[in-house]
């Protein structure tokens, strides 16, 4: 998950590369990757959520944000849940947003 830890612009390509692989990961393993992802690294979906400039990386999202067959509810869990919603709304605010930009000019 090294990938996604920097404060750097993603590269396109490999955005969706990682995209793909985290995918694979959550379509095997949904309940450990939620688990890992809410409990032991927090900070990957804080991660997650400043990097979703990058179509392929904010099309993870609605997986992650919709987990409720896979974990049981806890407060860590709904905590966490309303956090990246509220920085995702305030991104759409944000000049930069490259999926905002693209989905007002088409």
């Amino acid at each position: 998950m090294n990938f996604i830890d920097t404060k750097d612009k993603l590269n396109y390509v490999l955005a969706g590369y990682f995209a793909k692989f985290f995918n694979v990961l959550m379509n095997r393993n949904t309940s450990f990757i939620i688990n890992y992802l809410f409990i032991q690294r927090p900070e990957i979906l804080d991660m997650i959520v400043f990097h979703s400039d990058r179509k392929s990386i904010i099309e993870l999202l609605p997986k992650l944000l919709n987990f409720d067959n896979y974990v049981t509810h806890t407060e860590l869990f709904e905590k966490k849940r309303k956090e990246i919603i509220s920085k995702m709304i305030l991104k759409l605010g944000n000049d930069d947003f490259e999926v905002h930009k693209y989905n007002i000019k088409n």
